[in-house]
């Protein structure tokens, strides 16, 4: 190959013309692109933002904008992904197995990771409970990761509802995220319990 590089200067500028063609047109896989703008919105918004900022401007600066919308993109998606809910304990829907909550009792299942773009939702526990309600659980179990903002407004939860009188249980901890709210200034050995069910059992002690 070497030895035949001097050659490539006798090929004729409008044959290399041609193989650029058909080289740049593999390269911009205009399928994609087409199959990515009949999606989501969102994700149609990132495309055309970054390739309308790579064509003005830089590929740099339209790779920068693309990974900060990107982010913006996921965390709006996990926020929305992201429940505070009563438990259902009777009826059909509720789970095999499902704790029976007696009168006086709360539970509240979070479902999806709890960071800054989802911690409001948190405080819709308040607005929840009644005055009748001396004990409140709030299951963890399907909670992968806490952020700072999430931990800051769970603490304002348990402090907010200690305030009114009431006992609160933080149960179905996984591991990880029990290790983080260890590490939190509000904690309280007491607050972390295996399960519902051992929450109920200490409520009733």
């Amino acid at each position: 190959m070497l030895a035949a590089a001097p050659l490539a200067g006798r090929i004729p500028l409008a044959c290399l013309a041609g193989i650029l063609v058909v080289v740049a047109y593999n390269m911009s896989e205009w399928r994609i692109f087409a199959s990515a703008l009949k999606g989501h919105r969102y994700d149609a918004t990132v495309l055309l933002v970054t390739f309308f900022i790579t064509v003005v401007f830089d590929l740099v600066l339209a790779i920068e904008v693309g990974m900060v919308l990107a982010a913006f993109l996921f965390m709006k998606r996990m926020s929305d992904i992201t429940e505070l809910k009563p438990a259902l304990t009777e009826g059909p829907e509720a789970e095999e197995g499902e704790v029976k909550v007696p009168p006086g009792v709360r539970l509240f299942d979070v479902n999806g990771p709890l960071f800054f773009g989802a911690a409001q939702k948190f405080q819709d526990v308040l607005t929840e409970i009644n005055d009748r309600e001396k004990v409140v659980i709030i299951r963890l179990r399907h909670v992968p990761m806490i952020d700072a903002t999430g931990m800051h407004r769970i603490g304002h939860i348990v402090h907010q509802l200690e305030r009114q009188h009431k006992r609160v249980f933080l149960t179905d901890v996984r591991p990880s995220v029990a290790q983080e709210i260890r590490q939190e200034p509000w904690f309280r050995e007491q607050l972390l319990v295996a399960d519902a069910q051992e929450a109920l059992k200490q409520s009733q002690a």
